[in-house]
């Protein structure tokens, strides 16, 4: 008989896992338990994926502000209600399965990027830490664009704030597919007590040549200073380097002002440089990923967009999504695995058996009464 899970296209994740290792350290993974704890109600309304809800995403939180369970609970709820009052799960479906997978492609994309050029993460450019590579075009003369996307600057404005909610969630989307791959493959190669989560993070070029004072007028800045805000807030610990090269001097004075809306730990992580940027840039990456655009050998133009798979990133049940309490009891050896409650697939993890509280009713005469029977005595 083929299991329920089966029919969802791949396992949930614990049926596949390598039980010999682990994930995370194990302050992280009490801190995770407490945290779904303290927002079960949030997560129980929303999307069930693995970027929105998953383990690595709430340790992504824990990492960008040093473990501090109270402020990543309160902000983790903040993550879940920006998701629901922007239609975030929309834009996601967009990317994944809609084929809006580059930026030429999302709302408005043709012309914010005859202004403002980005390209993010061509297939198979990574730099030598595995980080894939976004590469960002400064030459803007941000009035223009904002009147060529419409008459009103409010309404141009909000195109421009769009285009970048698709830029964020697609980010963090290719980043979940990458680690979710590594992840496999070394929970594959694991042994007794390996630490197998994955959290893949991005490097990110950013050219300012032409650069000019019309990018930092009162529409450009107040627009470049929320979605700031908004990746801080909503999207921690995707970037594990940021370049920023061909720096002019009119930047220096507004680096000043920008670095008040960047928490410390992100500024150390972005080096500045002028003209004389090839030996930083060398350091993180070979001279085949650096773009031809600024000295490399890489050419983008042909970039076709990120290919994900929808298989991988799509909503499935598994261990991190399931928002009801969980008993935790000996599995019986005669138990088949993977084991169906009522139809849904249950978690093992070694010698422990994970199931949902509310299946832990069996039917009459199912060969899960005696399991369940004798539940409560032997949980833990």
């Amino acid at each position: 008989q083929v299991p329920k899970w089966a029919e969802l296209g791949s396992p949930p994740r614990a049926m596949v896992r390598n039980t010999t290792s682990q994930r995370w350290d194990p302050e992280e993974v009490a801190s995770v338990a407490e945290i779904r704890r303290r927002c079960r109600g949030e997560i129980a309304g929303a999307g069930q994926y693995a970027d929105v809800i998953g383990d690595r995403k709430i340790v992504r939180f824990l990492r960008g502000h040093k473990g501090d369970v109270d402020k990543v609970t309160d902000l983790f709820k903040g993550w879940l209600k920006f998701r629901q009052d922007e239609g975030m799960d929309k834009i996601r479906e967009n990317i994944v399965m809609g084929g809006m997978n580059a930026p030429e492609k999302w709302p408005n994309g043709e012309v914010i990027q005859r202004h403002s050029r980005s390209v993010v993460a061509p297939q198979g450019m990574v730099d030598k830490f595995g980080a894939p590579l976004i590469m960002e075009y400064f030459d803007i003369d941000f009035e223009a664009m904002l009147s060529d996307l419409s008459p009103s600057v409010d309404e141009a404005l909000k195109m421009v704030r769009t285009w970048w909610l698709y830029n964020l969630e697609c980010r963090a989307l290719i980043l979940e597919q990458l680690s979710e791959e590594r992840e496999r493959e070394a929970e594959i190669k694991a042994t007794n007590g390996t630490k197998t989560g994955v959290l893949v993070q991005l490097c990110i070029i950013r050219n300012l040549q032409g650069l000019s004072r019309k990018v930092l007028s009162n529409p450009g800045r107040g627009a470049s200073q929320e979605i700031m805000q908004l990746a801080s807030a909503n999207y921690p610990e995707m970037m594990r380097k940021c370049h920023i090269v061909n720096a002019p001097y009119i930047f220096d004075w507004a680096w000043s002002a920008i670095k008040a809306f960047i928490p410390a730990a992100t500024i150390a992580k972005i080096t500045v440089s002028g003209g004389s940027f090839m030996d930083a840039l060398k350091e993180d990456m070979d001279t085949s990923v650096i773009p031809s655009s600024i000295g490399g050998e890489a050419n983008l133009a042909e970039n076709k967009g990120f290919p994900f798979d929808p298989e991988l990133l799509k909503m499935h049940p598994i261990e991190e999504a399931l928002e009801a309490p969980k008993e935790r009891v000996r599995r019986p050896a005669f138990l088949p695995e993977p084991l169906l409650v009522h139809g849904k697939p249950c978690i093992c993890d070694d010698e422990l058996f994970f199931t949902p509280r509310e299946a832990l009713q069996p039917e009459p005469r199912s060969v899960l009464w005696m399991f369940a029977s004798c539940a409560s005595s032997q949980s833990r």
